[in-house]
């Protein structure tokens, strides 16, 4: 049996790490990872588990430390792929910029082949977030990705829109803690791409195997995987959302609209309060702008066939799930 390449994962204790861990140690078992690497600076973490007990023997933990660069260089000795879901808040491993830097900095030395960078949300290379929210976050990713590419890496950045599963809630104004509830809704209505974190490590594993084997062996038959990825599980308008939760919750939803020029402003006014990094009211704004609407622009059927083939997510499947987790809390 061909053994799949040697990937390295940072990040691998996080929202989306964990993620993506659970898809990669499958990929292990069935051989599609010749060799997972995670890199982490909390080796004892009781969600490393999983990979500490990994039946294989080609699951590796590496203790790193972003102050000291040879724990860097020797995780990715021999790594044809690195996937970094870092997170962007300043920890105790440094800022998250420096350290991105020196992560770079690592694999190029390495010689690594694929570099997944730490992105996983909005896309913010094209409008309409580019033109609407100038984040120096923003702008040191896309330094980040170019400066990648120009170092001889194969970059595929994952743009995924919305997490389902942390998107239906109250810090966006789509709420489901009741069946009773009340959703802040922007106007005009665009479809929204919500993506499964469940579905994002079948996602990745399809890009980066699939752009492995094109690179190991060159074909002009297949459509090569884009640099930047756009993906998502499901894509709906929030008026078709709030119908199904009204459907399966069995309540009603008071709806609320706010016209883009109202978003405009209120993002406006909330902006200087903003931590680096943080969108806020930019998310509703980007929503009536059209800005998660991928309907027309993804790489789905690039990474959602033969081989790869999976069933993502629904919202339709989450929203029900989540109606039987509130109507069991209010029994």
């Amino acid at each position: 049996m061909v053994e799949g390449p040697v990937v390295c994962l940072v990040g691998a204790t996080g929202l989306v790490g964990s993620a993506l861990l659970t898809t990669f140690l499958d990929a292990v078992t069935s051989h599609r990872i010749g060799t997972l690497r995670i890199l982490t600076s909390s080796p004892d973490s009781v969600k490393l588990v999983p990979a500490r007990s990994h039946p294989s023997g080609r699951v590796e933990i590496h203790q790193i430390a972003y102050v000291i660069p040879d724990t860097l260089d020797k995780a990715l000795k021999g790594a044809e792929v690195l996937v970094s879901a870092m997170g962007a808040s300043e920890n105790g491993q440094g800022k998250y910029e420096e350290n991105k830097q020196k992560l770079l900095d690592a694999a190029v030395k390495a010689g690594v082949k694929i570099y997944v960078p730490s992105e996983f949300g909005t896309d913010h290379t094209k409008p309409p977030l580019q033109e609407y929210v100038q984040s120096p976050m923003f702008a040191n990713k896309q330094h980040h990705h170019r400066e990648a590419e120009e170092r001889g890496l194969q970059v595929l950045a994952f743009y995924n829109a919305l997490i389902m599963e942390i998107s239906f809630s109250d810090w966006l104004g789509i709420s489901t803690s009741s069946p009773d509830t009340k959703w802040t809704i922007p106007r005009p209505s665009h479809p929204v791409a919500f993506t499964s974190l469940r579905d994002l490590g079948p996602f990745v594993l399809s890009a980066i195997l699939q752009t492995h084997s094109s690179s190991a062996t060159p074909s002009d038959v297949s459509a090569p995987i884009p640099s930047g990825v756009r993906i998502y599980s499901d894509l709906k308008t929030l008026d078709e959302a709030a119908d199904i939760w009204e459907r399966v919750a069995g309540g009603k939803i008071e709806r609320a609209y706010i016209e883009t020029e109202g978003l405009k402003q209120k993002y406006e006014d909330i902006k200087p309060t903003l931590a680096p990094g943080m969108l806020g009211p930019a998310i509703p704004l980007m929503i009536s702008l059209g800005g998660f609407d991928y309907t027309n622009d993804n790489a789905n059927a690039l990474l959602n066939t033969g081989d790869f083939s999976f069933e993502p997510r629904t919202i339709e499947d989450f929203l029900s799930e989540k109606a039987k987790e509130v109507k069991k809390a209010l029994a």
